[in-house]
């Protein structure tokens, strides 16, 4: 993916350095690469809601689960479906619960009514095709061996990552900030706290929430 990316900026549109390269959750994870596989081609990266670490535990624990779920039923027919497998409707709403917040589902299903309600949309977004599953398997398996840690030593951009408390996939007690810390020289963290602003792992979207960190990260790049 990194590289498809590097050759489409580099040979497609001609541009030969970059201010800097964000991305959030899967985007975070490339920001990672493209700094350790082309040290020279950026002056910042801005990895958003990702870790700069294998994918492992319980975050490797929930993709598999979707991802087998999804191979095992017979209406998935080896990615040659007709309609989205039965499957994907059941194991969906997992996929929603590490993306959101314990706080924000406490408030959309504190009830049975509103829980049915919850599981009722979620299924009709996929009988509506609003999710794909080999499009949602790609996306899970690809990260299967993303593990920038050990190249970590040849980031030579700033970094400036961002990260949220609340975030049920890459929970900050974990330790990965610290380790981080210990590899990459030129590195600014940010833990935003968990509060009626932030939705867990979707924060990522609230911009709101991380734009003035990430301009004044920005207006301190080198001018060019």
């Amino acid at each position: 993916m990194v590289e498809t990316q590097k050759q489409l900026v580099t040979q497609g549109l001609g541009v030969h350095h970059l201010k800097a390269v964000l991305g959030t959750s899967m985007g975070g994870m490339h920001s990672w690469l493209w700094a350790e596989k082309y040290p020279a081609l950026m002056d910042g990266i801005i990895p958003i809601a990702c870790q700069a670490e294998r994918i492992s535990g319980r975050n490797l624990l929930w993709r598999r689960l979707i991802t087998t779920a999804i191979q095992a039923d017979p209406g998935w027919n080896n990615g040659d479906y007709r309609a989205q497998p039965g499957s994907l409707q059941h194991i969906y709403p997992l996929f929603l619960m590490m993306l959101g917040s314990p706080r924000e589902f406490q408030t959309d299903t504190a009830t049975l009514d509103q829980t049915r309600a919850f599981l009722d949309k979620a299924e009709a977004l996929i009988r509506n095709n609003g999710l794909d599953a080999n499009n949602l398997l790609y996306r899970l398996e690809a990260s299967a061996d993303y593990d920038p840690a050990p190249g970590l030593h040849r980031v030579e951009a700033a970094v400036l990552s961002i990260n949220f408390v609340d975030d049920e996939i890459n929970p900050p007690e974990l330790g990965f900030i610290d380790r981080a810390k210990r590899s990459v020289p030129n590195v600014k963290f940010i833990l935003v706290p968990a509060s009626q602003q932030t939705i867990g792992h979707q924060t990522l979207g609230k911009a709101t929430v991380y734009r003035e960190c990430v301009s004044e990260f920005l207006e301190g790049l080198p001018k060019r």
